[in-house]
């Protein structure tokens, strides 16, 4: 999902965002993180939901971060560009399930499966 919403954010980290990981997270911790997106659902959903606090994901409205950064080992995210591309994306994703008929298609496989999964 992520990949649709910025095509860099499903990136693994580069070398310089690796080494600032490490010094805030401890020595090799960046190679518990497949990429930036990983970093938003480890960080920034699982603490947030199994911590009752976010930590590792930092939230700004600040004009230099439009979309998100690295800034010191965390990911800086502007929440209001994340809203509106993640609802354009949601919005692409839908139109795209519901312009193929074909019954066989992966997508709507997939979304079978799912609202199986959560339904029962």
């Amino acid at each position: 999902m992520l990949m649709g919403i910025h095509p860099r954010i499903s990136r693994p980290l580069t070398q310089d965002d690796k080494v600032a990981y490490d010094s805030l997270w401890g020595p090799d911790e960046h190679r518990k993180v497949q990429s930036y997106a990983h970093l938003v659902y480890r960080f920034g959903r699982h603490t947030m939901i199994h911590g009752y606090r976010g930590k590792g994901v930092y939230f700004t409205e600040a004009p230099e971060v439009p979309e998100w950064t690295m800034d010191g080992g965390g990911l800086v995210l502007n929440p209001y560009w994340f809203w509106r591309r993640f609802a354009e994306h949601s919005a692409e994703l839908w139109q795209r399930f519901h312009a193929n008929r074909n019954p066989n298609n992966p997508l709507k496989a997939s979304a079978r499966t799912y609202l199986q999964d959560l339904l029962g």
